[in-house]
């Protein structure tokens, strides 16, 4: 069941639906906040809005980097495994 949980963002009050735990939610809001300042700091005539969909572009960016290296760390594991797998049948002969 989703929780409404109140969060500031950018000095604008928010609530939001969430089955995420306000703190979690809270965490986000943290890194958000630290994105849309260091934005907005390294070029101050940047709007609200457009520091906004930089932070969440960079977001999307680490997230989409985070699961193509999952995926190789993931293929790499189960090479290592299918290979463990072989050696232990070929053992087992």
């Amino acid at each position: 069941m989703a929780n409404q949980i109140k969060l500031t963002v950018g000095g604008i009050n928010y609530t939001v639906k969430s089955d995420e735990s306000e703190e979690y939610l809270n965490v986000l809001v943290g890194e958000l906040e630290q994105r849309l300042r260091r934005i907005t700091k390294s070029n101050p005539t940047v709007s609200t809005a457009m520091a906004a969909i930089i932070a969440a572009l960079e977001a999307s960016d680490e997230a989409k980097k985070a699961e193509a290296e999952c995926q190789r760390l993931k293929k790499q594991l189960d090479k290592i495994t299918f290979s463990k797998q072989q050696k232990i049948r070929l053992d087992d002969k």
